[in-house]
């Protein structure tokens, strides 16, 4: 009985260190999942800005185009020399295939043997999408970099930042008439106004979530770290989890490295009937060029394309101040203080575990790392990069 007698207490003294281990666990779990969800929604917001980006860029115009302007009977080069002209394969030849010889808008397969790929039976697969501007048109938007440093020359004026969608040898050699020249003309500017406010409204919405605008930096970070923790120390430890992500990420996107380009001016040609026995029909321009409004408030004119600094996306993917790829996130917490004792020995034998666990830095740690990554090993990209095109496979991934 007497030795029965002094290890009953050691065993209640066993169930309590049992009971005040399972609630620093219980702390440790609830925090740590708050992290990782806290940044798995932070970056998903970025993941889904370049993704839909790549989309607006590529896809959507390639798409638009098809549809808008392949199916029909084409246009006739009425035995004209040279006809067709690459990247043309037939004659005759739909409008879309046209307009994108002359750099209008990007797609995929120029040069193919069939012309360019339809977009009903595209299949991007597990590799890259090779959706790019005709080079010889627009060298400068067929690079990594695009920009709209061109001109276009009028009655013998040059007008810079201008962008000719059907040019002279166009007009010339496929006899397009001034009024479907002007109807085409009509439909782009409505087609790139539509994109460019879709993509206004896509950098809008993360700029409003990073706090850019004026409201509370990464909103979503510290609401989904609120909502999984709770307490009074919540907004504080969420505050700090956004402070320790500005710090691996100095360069906001507000605009930093997002950059709009657009077109000022536009330039087409057609052929027009006049009453002329020697030449009845005569090529017009829209001399001067129309001047295009402003739309969208990230750039002036026409929208045509955005791109994000390779730089800055790289840096969503390499390896930083974490041994893993990616963005590091970490916050302090206090562990359950409802005694009145913030330096955490509100237990059964009042052990300080703020100060114990977190070496006198204000409570323990925890942390994540957080990154974006391709589609099952794809390569993604907002616009061309590694000699791709426009890939909409960004997707999140969540490290120690």
């Amino acid at each position: 009985m007497l030795p029965a007698l002094f290890l009953l207490p050691t065993l209640f003294l066993f169930v309590f260190l049992i009971f005040e281990t399972a609630k620093l666990s219980r702390a440790k779990i609830r925090h740590q999942f708050a992290v990782d969800a806290a940044a798995f929604v932070e970056m998903t917001n970025y993941s889904d800005f370049l993704n839909r980006s790549a989309y607006v860029n590529g896809a959507f115009p390639m798409r638009i185009f098809w549809e808008g302007f392949h199916d029909g009977p084409g246009i006739d080069c009425q035995g004209r020399d040279p006809c067709p002209k690459p990247p043309i394969t037939r004659n005759p030849a739909p409008i879309n295939e046209i307009l994108y010889a002359d750099g209008v808008y990007p797609a995929a397969g120029a040069g193919d043997p069939g012309g360019l790929t339809d977009p009903n039976t595209f299949d991007g697969g597990q590799g890259a999408w090779p959706i790019r501007y005709y080079h010889p048109a627009r060298p400068n938007m067929d690079q990594v970099e695009p920009n709209v440093d061109e001109s276009c020359t009028a009655n013998g004026q040059t007008y810079p930042n201008c962008v000719t969608i059907i040019s002279m040898d166009t007009a010339k050699y496929w006899n397009i008439n001034w009024e479907d020249a002007n109807a085409i003309y009509s439909l782009y500017v409505k087609i790139y106004q539509l994109l460019g406010s879709v993509e206004s409204a896509q950098f809008s919405v993360l700029k409003r979530l990073q706090g850019a605008s004026g409201g509370v930096p990464h909103n979503f970070l510290r609401k989904s770290y609120f909502l999984n923790v709770g307490g009074d120390n919540a907004g504080a430890e969420a505050a700090a989890l956004s402070d320790s992500l500005d710090a691996s990420n100095p360069a906001e996107w507000n605009p930093g490295p997002v950059h709009f380009e657009c077109a000022s001016r536009v330039l087409f040609h057609g052929n027009q009937l006049v009453h002329s026995w020697g030449q009845p029909y005569q090529i017009w321009a829209s001399d001067p060029p129309p001047q295009m409004p402003n739309t969208i408030p990230d750039c002036s004119g026409l929208f045509q394309a955005v791109w994000v600094e390779p730089s800055v996306i790289k840096s969503l993917s390499s390896v930083g101040a974490s041994p893993y790829p990616g963005w590091p996130a970490q916050t302090r917490y206090l562990v359950d203080d409802d005694g009145g004792k913030a330096d955490g020995s509100a237990n059964y034998f009042n052990v300080p575990v703020n100060a114990v666990l977190g070496q006198a830095d204000g409570g323990p740690r925890v942390h994540a790392t957080v990154a974006i990554g391709g589609f099952n090993g794809a390569n993604p990209a907002v616009w061309l990069e590694n000699g791709i095109g426009p890939t909409p496979k960004f997707q999140v991934r969540e490290y120690p």
